[in-house]
C-alpha cells in the first residue's frame, strides 16, 4: 500500500491565509445595504463581487447570483428578499 504524502510547513508564511467572507455572505451583505428606494440589480451586484473576488470568473459569479437570488436566499437562509417590478429588477432585504 502506498503511504499518504504529508507536507510540513517550514515557516509561518507557508500557513494558509485566513479566509474572509464568502461569495454568498458578500451577496447578503450588499443586499442588506440596499433599500426599497435604492435597490441593487444583479449587474451591480456582479460588479461588486468581481472587485471582491478577482480570482473568480465573472461567469461563475453570475451563476452563483442567479442561483441564490432571490429564491434560495429566501428558502435556505430565511431572508426576506424583496424585488421591484421595474426593469432592470432591483433587490433588497427588507
Amino acid at each position: 500500500m502506498a503511504k499518504k504524502k504529508t507536507t510540513h510547513r517550514t515557516s509561518r508564511s507557508a500557513a494558509p491565509k485566513t479566509k474572509g467572507p464568502g461569495v454568498i455572505a458578500s451577496i447578503i451583505e450588499v443586499l442588506s445595504k440596499a433599500t426599497k428606494t435604492k435597490p441593487v440589480t444583479k449587474e451591480a451586484l456582479l460588479k461588486q463581487l468581481v472587485k471582491r473576488f478577482p480570482d473568480r470568473t465573472p461567469e461563475a459569479l453570475t451563476r452563483t447570483i442567479n442561483c441564490q437570488l432571490p429564491s434560495r436566499l429566501i428558502k435556505e437562509k430565511g431572508l426576506n428578499v424583496q424585488s421591484n417590478d421595474k426593469q432592470p429588477r432591483g433587490y433588497w432585504i427588507a
